[in-house]
């Protein structure tokens, strides 16, 4: 996956050594629009970056299918059949 991203992007950085101050840092600095989240609340995750807001807009998808319950982050990456709309005002994110 890494391999078909970078083959993708104009650039790509190993943040895997940042704390979450600096990369959310980094991420306003690069003036990032959309920061995505692919593992919610699984190990290793970098949710304490996106607690802190660095990018206007934030979504999260697939890693971890439930809600963050984080006011920061925006989306949900989903549908009606993964996020059925009567459980949509459980989730703290907006479907999209």
């Amino acid at each position: 996956m890494t391999e078909r991203l970078a083959k993708a992007s104009t650039e790509l950085k190993n943040v895997a050594g940042l704390d979450d101050a600096a990369l959310a840092n980094m991420v306003r600095e690069d003036r990032i629009d959309i920061l995505l989240d692919l593992t919610g609340h699984t190990g290793k995750n970098r949710l304490l970056t996106f607690a802190r807001k660095p990018a206007p807009v934030q979504a999260t998808w697939i890693g971890y299918f439930d809600t963050t319950g984080m006011e920061t982050m925006d989306f949900l990456l989903a549908d009606a059949i993964t996020l059925p709309h009567r459980m949509q005002p459980f989730y703290r994110e907006r479907m999209l």
